[in-house]
């Protein structure tokens, strides 16, 4: 399934070994048939072991990221910040509990009954 893509835009080119396993792609992700590309992952795919073997498999090393490579490189660069009030334990009321969920930098606090 070939995509047409705008000519003025940069792919720009990660090893297959630099996107994590469990991540749930935000972009799609493109692989190289010649001159052309065309979708390995469609948006908010999970990039999974059974993914990457398969991916691997038909000897795709490379996947391609449509954006600017500074801001592609910085996304795939950063790690989870070590934050000393994750690690404390929340306050809880006596009928709810409540647990926090971090996720790409962003907390969520869901209450239970």
């Amino acid at each position: 399934m070939a995509d047409m893509k705008d000519p003025q835009k940069t792919m720009v080119m990660m090893s297959i070994e630099r996107f994590p396993v469990g991540l749930s792609v935000p972009f799609d992700v493109y692989k190289r048939d010649g001159t052309t590309y065309s979708c390995a992952l469609k948006k908010w795919q999970k990039f999974d072991d059974a993914v990457k073997a398969e991916l691997k498999s038909k000897g795709i090393v490379f996947l391609y990221v449509e954006g600017e490579p500074a801001k592609v490189n910085q996304y795939f660069d950063k790690k989870p910040a070590e934050d000393e009030s994750a690690k404390k334990p929340m306050p809880h009321t006596p009928k709810r509990r409540r647990r926090t969920i971090m996720s790409a930098g962003l907390f969520l606090l869901l209450d239970h009954k």
